[in-house]
C-alpha cells in the first residue's frame, strides 16, 4: 500500500501474498512480484515502451507513456495494477 497524508493513495489488491518487489518493467508494464517473482499485478501496459510511474505530490500514481500522455492512474483513469489470475 501507498499512502498520502494517512490515506490510502494506492493499492496492489494482492493481500495474502508475499510481495517481494513492484517494478516498471523495460517494456512499459508495471508489476508487483511476490517473494518468488511470480506476477501478482500488473498494469497491463506492455507494449508502452519508456512508460514511466509517477507519484505525484497530490498523492495520484499515474502511468505516462513516452510521450507524457496518461495510460493509467490511481485514483482516475484506471487502476495501476490489476491482480493477475
Amino acid at each position: 500500500m501507498l499512502y498520502h497524508q494517512s490515506a490510502t493513495a494506492w493499492a496492489s489488491d494482492t493481500a495474502g501474498a508475499t510481495v517481494g518487489r513492484a517494478l516498471m518493467q523495460s517494456d512499459g508494464d508495471f508489476v508487483v512480484l511476490n517473494g518468488a517473482g511470480a506476477r501478482q499485478c500488473s498494469s497491463n501496459t506492455g507494449g508502452s515502451i519508456g512508460a514511466f510511474i509517477v507519484l505525484k505530490n497530490n498523492g495520484a500514481v499515474v502511468i505516462y507513456d513516452a510521450n507524457g500522455a496518461p495510460l493509467r492512474s490511481s485514483p482516475g483513469i484506471d487502476s495501476i495494477c490489476q491482480p493477475v489470475p
